[in-house]
This record gives structure tokens, C-alpha cells and sequence, in this order.
């Protein structure tokens, strides 16, 4: 099976998604599949297998764009893809599968993809403004683009049932798939009986993100537990929001907010 997969994050980078696609790409890769990376960035010179310590290699196409204005950087970006795609149609023949994890791709390649003897797939983390009304330019691209797409991946069971009633998609056409994680046994617990135990969260912590949630049910955990939250990222507006929501709770001592 031979993969496209198509982003335009850079990769490798500091953002927990450039790692989640490095991974996916990797993971795709040791199942067995023939994968390519198509993502933005000719100066990128690093080596993302190393970077991310991936055991499983994949091909990596470095698509060149214009980084600003950002749209100057839109508009080189779709060009050069599909350029990309024109050059791998002709030197692999179907290139089977585009799979990628942003809306705006799915919506430009929905009209072409037979052109490259392709199938669509896509990815999304969450539906926000415009793509949750009806009616909405927004909306319509979206719904055409969706039907294109044969196969729809989602993080969570209530996403998957949003987009099937609110975009009339067949249950089969979406598959809520919960994001993986690497986990590593600690070598050895704290011996000290006084010692405190971090649970920590990285990223951002838009209110859809479900940070709120954690802090929420922190709370609910005994506070004579040996355990301390520890918030690492977000901006200042969220920071707040969270802080404020800590102090409501009466956890406060017991939650840092990094920043």
C-alpha cells in the first residue's frame, strides 16, 4: 500500500502535531505500507529520524514555498504540491492513498484526486466556527470535500458523531480512532514517602483541547495523594482561565502553570 501523506507543518519542529504526523508516517511505515512525506520546507536540514528518535523510515519530500505573506505562503504552498504530485504521478504511477490531517488540502484535491489515481483520506482533531454552521461558505466546501473523502478519522466517539449527523456522513465513512501515546515504565518509584508525583500536560490548552477537563478532574483525586499537576504550555488567556478555574476548585497548591 503506498501512502501520501500531506502536511504543511514543519518537520521536524517544536509542535506536538509535526511529531504526531512524523510518528503516524513511522508507524504506517513498520505496518508494512510504502509511505511519503510531502511537507513544507526545502532549508529544513535536520534529521527528523533522528530528531524524533523514529526506528522506522519513511520517504520525505521537501516541497519549496514562500513563508510570507501568509497568503503568498497559501498559494506557493498548493502550487508546489501540486506540482509534487503531478512529478510522483508520473514517476510511481497511482499513487493510492493522500492522507492528511488538514481540511484546507482535502477541500483543494477533492476535484482532482482522480487525476492522480488516488483515494482520499483525512484526519481532523476537532470542528470549530464556521465548520459547525450550516449554510456557511465554510460549511459547504467542507460537506463537498467530506463526501470526496473516503475514509474520515477522528479522536474522539462524540467527534465521530457530530460530523456524521451534522454533515449526513454514513457511519462507515468515520472512524473515531483515540490519539496513541509512547508509554515508558519508570525505572523505579520515589522510595522517599514524602516525595510528590507529576502528572503533566504539554500543549496548548484552548478550552476545546480539554485541559479544563484535567484540572477538573485533579480535583476529584485525594488530596492527601503525593501529587502535583503540572500544566506546561499555553497562552496567557488560557493560563488564566485555568488558574481561575484551580482557585474555584480549592487546588491551587497543588497545580503550576508553567507557561
Amino acid at each position: 500500500m503506498r501512502i501520501l501523506y500531506l502536511a504543511t507543518a514543519r518537520i521536524p519542529g517544536e509542535r506536538a502535531g509535526a511529531l504526531q504526523i512524523a510518528q503516524t508516517c513511522s508507524a504506517l511505515a513498520a505496518a508494512g505500507a510504502e509511505v511519503h512525506l510531502l511537507t513544507r520546507g526545502v532549508d529544513r536540514k535536520d534529521d527528523l529520524f533522528a530528531f524524533y528518535g523514529l526506528k522506522t523510515r519513511f520517504q520525505v519530500h521537501r516541497l519549496p514555498v514562500l513563508e510570507s505573506p501568509a497568503r503568498l505562503f497559501s498559494l506557493s504552498y498548493r502550487l508546489s504540491l501540486l506540482w509534487a504530485l503531478m512529478r510522483l504521478r508520473v514517476s510511481l504511477g497511482k499513487l493510492g492513498i493522500l492522507y492528511t490531517r488538514e481540511p484546507g488540502i482535502l477541500v483543494m484535491l477533492a476535484p482532482l484526486h482522480g487525476l492522480f489515481g488516488a483515494r482520499l483520506f483525512l484526519e481532523i482533531r476537532e470542528l470549530t466556527g464556521d465548520e459547525l454552521k450550516p449554510g456557511t461558505p465554510t460549511f459547504r466546501r467542507l460537506a463537498r470535500a467530506f463526501a470526496s473523502a473516503e475514509g474520515i478519522s477522528v479522536g474522539t466517539e462524540r467527534l465521530r458523531r457530530e460530523m456524521t449527523g451534522l454533515y449526513a456522513l454514513s457511519e462507515g465513512k468515520v472512524a473515531a480512532i483515540p490519539n496513541g501515546c509512547d508509554v515508558t515504565a519508570p525505572e523505579a518509584m520515589p522510595s522517599d514517602p514524602g516525595a510528590v508525583l507529576d502528572i503533566v500536560y504539554t500543549g496548548q490548552m484552548y478550552d476545546w483541547k480539554g485541559a479544563d477537563l484535567l484540572v477538573e478532574a485533579f480535583s476529584l483525586l485525594d488530596p492527601a495523594l503525593p501529587l502535583r499537576l503540572r500544566m506546561v504550555g499555553g497562552f496567557p488567556e488560557d493560563l488564566d482561565r485555568l488558574r481561575s478555574l484551580a482557585g474555584t476548585l480549592g487546588i491551587s497548591g497543588r497545580v503550576e502553570f508553567t507557561g
